[in-house]
């Protein structure tokens, strides 16, 4: 299969043209700006695929509530006072973020504890 563009796709992905209104695109541009989406194109999948979910079309993700500490949220740049949505990669590197904090503290306390020593 080939898109528009005669470039092969491995999936059956499509676009669609829709037309909204002045305001709905600006409520969009705000959404993503306040980075509650990383994109319209974001949002407008997601939205769709929240449609479809709720009239029990099965999609490609599922969504994932995950609890993560204020500070973290924080670090990269987000509010934190309101559910965030974030991309793997944001998500990815908290996680390698937090592993290496741990690991230069747990190094830190066991030179602290070996110089204590002598």
């Amino acid at each position: 299969m080939s898109d528009i563009g005669g470039k092969d796709r491995l999936n059956d992905d499509k676009r669609v043209t829709v037309r909204l209104s002045g305001s709905m695109i600006q409520e969009m541009e705000d959404l993503v700006q306040k980075e509650e989406f990383e994109s319209i194109s974001d949002l407008v999948r997601k939205a769709v695929s929240s449609l479809l979910e709720s009239r029990g079309v099965r999609g490609d993700f599922v969504p994932v509530q995950i609890m993560i500490p204020k500070n973290l949220v924080e670090k990269l740049g987000k509010d934190s006072s309101r559910p965030v949505n974030l991309s793997l990669d944001d998500f990815s590197s908290l996680i390698l973020d937090r592993i290496n904090g741990l690991t230069v503290r747990e190094t830190i306390k066991k030179i602290v504890h070996e110089e204590n020593i002598k």
